[in-house]
């Protein structure tokens, strides 16, 4: 059965905004709007750090110590955003199996690694690396019993599902999930960063386009194949765009929040 879903087209935008939209999106699907994807970029580099992560950590990563920051609300390690393409997805858990949170998170890597596919880029997931991890959802559980001793940026950690292009992660996610609701978003590496140049995207790693956009489509497109489901370009709601400020400013724009851990 094919199920109705909204699409917000790529746009950039900065540190708190970007993840006061994302709150705002979690809120709005909570609340029973349709499914719904957001692709974005950033507007400068920023820092993003993982809920549970100390902001002191950040002094650890010498390369970053200028760049905007910002402390996510799901779990993991710190990403340095900049050349990038960043995706949102909140899903209704009506009627979700146990284990649904997982199943959509695999099935979410596995559409994206189909999308890097038609631009020239073999990935797989890091379970069928041939090497042993420990199979969690990064950033799924909100209780402060993440592995210790994780190094500090995400894209240096592996799980079970991160997307692996020769022996490099260029895709992670985590999740937040609400009473009725769980949003996921993640990041897809196009070019290493200058501030993080360790860690190539699928361009360096022999990507045949350096468009943006249309990676988003394919994205959103291998996404609605996967998901089964048929997205309808849309925008967001006067309610939506009121929360996002108020998260914005109440929260993710605030040093009490970045400072926090």
């Amino acid at each position: 059965m094919i199920r109705p879903g909204r699409l917000i087209a790529f746009a950039a935008g900065d540190a708190a905004e970007n993840m006061a939209l994302d709150q705002a999106l979690l809120e709005s699907i909570d609340g029973g709007s349709e499914p719904t994807l957001r692709l974005y970029g950033w507007r400068s580099p920023t820092l993003s750090l993982g809920y549970f992560q100390s902001h002191l950590d950040r002094q650890t990563h010498v390369e970053s110590a200028g760049v905007d920051c910002v402390r996510r609300a799901s779990g993991g390690g710190a990403i340095l955003h900049e050349h990038e393409l960043t995706y949102s997805l909140a899903w209704p858990m009506t009627g979700m199996s146990a284990g649904a949170n997982k199943q959509l998170y695999r099935q979410t890597h596995a559409a994206l690694a189909d999308a890097i596919a038609d631009f020239g880029v073999r990935g797989a997931p890091f379970s069928m690396t041939g090497r042993n991890v420990v199979e969690r959802v990064d950033g799924e559980s909100e209780s402060e019993s993440e592995t210790t001793g994780d190094p500090f940026l995400c894209f240096q950690r592996r799980t079970d599902d991160d997307l692996i292009v020769n022996g490099y992660k260029v895709l992670g996610s985590a999740q937040r999930k609400g009473r009725r609701a769980v949003l996921q978003h993640g990041s897809l590496l196009v070019r290493a960063s200058r501030f993080a140049p360790q860690l190539p995207g699928i361009w360096d790693l022999g990507g045949t386009s350096e468009s943006i956009t249309e990676l988003a489509d394919a994205v959103a497109e291998t996404i609605s194949r996967h998901l089964k489901i048929c997205w309808k370009l849309g925008s967001w709601s006067p309610v939506e765009r009121e929360r996002a400020e108020h998260w914005s400013a109440e929260r993710f724009g605030t040093s009490a929040w970045l400072e926090r851990r």
